[in-house]
């Protein structure tokens, strides 16, 4: 029975079952009466790490809530004990069966009174204490004693039952990215600060996947390793290039075409040689050896997840396909190339390691920069883990509707490679803290679990009080997806900030979402989307929300309401100090720098004031985007060309390189006419250029209208981190081209997306980000006035880094 009712219920990824086996009885027996502890902690002969930690967080926390202290014994229980038992149960019984964080609470009165959890793991009993824990009302549901919700009882009682646990995603990594110091800079004690977030995650059965997290832990690491690490894997270590393997074997290295347009082997910015056969050779021992070392060193490193390691082989943090005569070869030059050159060497080191070590996972990240899904008809070995990074989460866009809350490319991309065999993973991203995370998260963990991933990792940009609804939900439900995610965030807004006005925030962070979703696409998070999430009417409405909380609340609740609150006006504030600053980049007048400047220096002087150091990270914040702006020299504000093209032009190789980026340079180009270095340029915050007509040909181009170079970013003429929405504009009068030639018209390349238009007609788009160092040419016969004056209007949208039009553009025949 125990077995059928095990197998019953599927949910997600992984079997998820909580079923009572025995119906529980009216009479109640205790484990603690009236502060007193009727029973022992018995810990299993086989007792772990974790195993040994569960005992002291179960005394720690029943001590909290009744004042009752348990003691421990280094014996199994006998028929005669009472109190809490922790059984770890062989391998052989669960092994390829059941997951080993999975476990089981059973409670029984007859013939003592036992609480026995039962794991298939040290971790699992761990878990198991949690979820105890969490039935008694326990919530860790932000670090510190601040977020811990522990009720006061005097009892607790034991009711016969059986419930068994598995987690419905198999590893779930959530933890902060870069280093301690960046965001736990402005604490006074760091090594606590980081501890409380330590137990943060693992309280709410996440992982530790990333260097923050883990130190200090031998155990709850996750084990699904997903980095850059192609290039050691094939022994391309940097030791090994710094003791002259680069000019001893340089046919291992890529021979790609680099940023001076030369072909040559590179170590840096460059990937593997994908078809050298001592590369695949050394990756596929390298890749046995890893697995090898792993299970030598199981016991002394205490972990219990070794069924999820994997070895990591994804493509370094770069671009460089190898090109080399054996590659194109192999490859062909059809627009799919590069993904069928590197899968077909990550399935060749699959197939080689899961002879040796069957079963044990070569993770890669895809689709992410040049690669995206196997070419059709590719089959992937079954030990081949693709964990798909989400770099744009998604986009406004009717194509985009039916795959929400992913773009339709990547859910593309995702399903190519779902049929193709490989077990998926994610690795999601919340915001920089330039700006808070929407919710669309949430959404994104929903849409993995109906796919069928199996592993969920989330590198966390930022920590603050805005963040910690949207951690706790993912992690109760990338552990549990029987219920969704909104049913969880109601469930943190009443126990966090209370019942009378946790509604009242969770409508805040709903219609911040929902104004999120007006935005071309969500990315990293930045200034400007903090300014379209947070309009002026919701932000007089938000802070009177905020505020009759804090003045009607008192406690923890208060206290809680009133660092979200403190925090989230910083953001309010950075918004405001946004459109400021881009109404003060197109007006340049005395008033509109001066208004910028005080919204700014305010935004600065509230961030101190408030010591939001203590709550958030202290890299990329609204204080750090205010003092950055600040910096801008108005008066100054100038086209700047490209060092690298200063004074060049068509009759130059590497002017010619540039138009053409991403493409070879025909040999020749009749009719070639470069357009004008210097366009007008304005920011357009509100997305309203479409409206006002900023493409048609009698737009009149008043104040806001600036000259820009075309041939470098905005960004690097003084304009500071604008993202969003901008355009470009440009009369010009064109040559008389030939009757019966087609025109095209060729951007240089446009960072990140836009639309391009031509005498008010739309004649082409850039809608791949991904492609924004890329040129794109169109057809532009039937829209070009041939000897007369013309208008190109572009309108571009960044969400992320620099921005615009930085390469020189042109019109031409075929």
């Amino acid at each position: 029975m125990f077995r059928s009712i095990l197998k019953g219920v599927v949910i997600g990824i992984v079997i998820f079952t909580s079923s009572i086996l025995t119906a529980a009885p009216k009479t109640q027996k205790f484990i603690v009466k009236d502060g007193e502890a009727l029973g022992k902690i018995y810990l299993p002969t086989n007792c772990g790490r974790a195993a040994i930690f569960a005992t002291k967080e179960l005394k720690d926390h029943i001590e909290k809530m009744t004042g009752a202290e348990l003691q421990s014994a280094w014996r199994g229980a006998t028929a005669r004990d009472s109190g809490f038992v922790f059984t770890i149960r062989p391998e052989k019984e669960w092994k390829g069966k059941e997951s080993s964080q999975a476990f089981t609470i059973n409670q029984r009165i007859k013939p003592r009174v036992v609480v026995e959890i039962v794991g298939n793991s040290n971790l699992a009993v761990l878990y198991g204490v949690y979820q105890y824990l969490g039935d008694l009302g326990v919530r860790w549901l932000s670090p510190g004693d601040i977020g811990t919700n522990i009720p006061k009882m005097s009892n607790i009682a034991v009711f016969p039952s059986t419930k068994h646990y598995e987690p419905s995603f198999l590893s779930r990594a959530m933890a902060l990215s870069s280093i301690a110091r960046n965001h736990f800079g402005g604490v006074v004690d760091i090594k606590k600060a980081v501890y409380e977030y330590q137990l943060y995650l693992i309280r709410n059965r996440t992982q530790f996947g990333r260097n923050i997290a883990g130190r200090g832990f031998a155990f709850n690491i996750c084990g699904t390793r997903s980095g850059h690490a192609i290039k050691p894997r094939t022994g391309l270590t940097r030791t090994a290039v710094k003791n002259g393997l680069l000019k001893k074997e340089p046919e291992r290295f890529s021979m790609v075409t680099g940023s001076d347009y030369v072909k040559k082997r590179i170590y840096n910015g460059g990937q593997v040689c994908f078809t050298n056969e001592k590369n695949i050779k050394n990756a596929i021992e390298n890749c046995v050896n890893y697995f090898k070392n792993l299970d030598k060193t199981k016991n002394s490193r205490g972990s219990d997840l070794d069924e999820d390691y994997t070895v990591d082989m994804g493509l370094s943090d770069g671009f460089g396909i190898c090109e080399c005569d054996n590659c194109k070869k192999m490859a062909g030059r059809g627009p799919f190339w590069k993904d069928k050159l590197v899968w077909t060497l990550w399935n060749r080191v699959a197939k080689g390691g899961n002879k040796e070590m069957p079963g044990r996972k070569i993770a890669v990240f895809a689709p992410y920069m040049d690669v995206n899904n196997p070419p059709k008809g590719m089959k992937l070995e079954p030990n081949l883990m693709a964990i798909t990074c989400l770099v744009t989460s998604w986009e406004k866009g009717p194509e985009n509707k039916e795959t929400y809350p992913f773009s339709k490319s990547y859910y593309d991309c995702v399903s190519k490679i779902k049929a193709a065999g490989a077990t998926l993973g994610c690795y999601d991203y919340q915001n920089f803290p330039w700006s808070p995370t929407p919710l669309h998260l949430l959404a994104t963990a929903k849409g993995y679990s109906e796919l069928g991933y199996k592993h969920y990792q989330l590198e966390s940009m930022q920590r603050s009080p805005t963040e910690w609804p949207l951690l706790w939900v993912l992690a109760q439900y990338t552990w549990n997806t029987a219920k969704p995610p909104k049913q969880y965030l109601e469930e943190f807004c009443e126990d966090y900030y209370g019942k009378r006005y946790g509604k009242d925030i969770k409508w805040i962070l709903e219609e911040m979402t929902r104004n999120a979703l007006t935005m071309k696409r969500l990315n990293y998070g930045a200034p400007s989307d903090s300014s379209t999430m947070f309009p002026n009417k919701f932000i007089g409405k938000t802070r009177g929300i905020l505020r009759n909380a804090v003045r009607n609340t008192q406690g923890k609740e208060r206290e809680r309401i009133r660092r979200f609150q403190v925090s989230m006006d910083a953001h309010l504030r950075m918004a405001q100090v946004y459109r400021s600053y881009i109404k003060a980049l197109g007006d340049r007048g005395e008033e509109a720098i001066a208004n910028f400047k005080k919204q700014a220096e305010a935004l600065v002087h509230y961030w101190d004031k408030n010591h939001l150091e203590r709550y958030t990270s202290t890299s990329r914040t609204p204080k750090v985007a205010a003092k950055l702006y600040l910096k801008t020299d108005f008066t100054n504000l100038k086209p700047i060309t490209r060092k690298t093209l200063k004074g060049k032009g068509s009759k130059d190789k590497l002017w010619m390189r540039e138009l053409f980026a991403g493409s070879s340079v025909p040999k020749s180009i009749p009719n070639l006419f470069p357009l004008p270095e210097i366009w007008k340029f304005r920011v357009d915050p509100l997305d309203q250029g479409v409206e006002k007509g900023y493409f048609k040909t009698d737009h009149v181009e008043k104040i806001e209208w600036r000259p820009i170079s075309t041939w470098d970013f905005p960004s690097r003429q003084g304009y500071t981190f604008i993202g969003g929405d901008f355009w470009y504009r440009l009369k010009f009068k064109a040559p008389e081209f030939p009757a019966g030639k087609k025109v095209y018209l060729r951007i240089g390349s446009l960072d990140d997306t836009g639309d391009v238009y031509l005498n008010g007609v739309i004649v082409g788009k850039q809608p791949e980000c991904r492609n924004w160092d890329k040129s794109f040419a169109i057809d532009v016969t039937k829209e070009i006035k041939s000897g007369k004056e013309n208008i190109i209007a572009v309108h571009g949208y960044d969400s992320g880094g620099a921005e615009g039009i930085w390469r020189p553009s042109a019109l031409y025949t075929d």
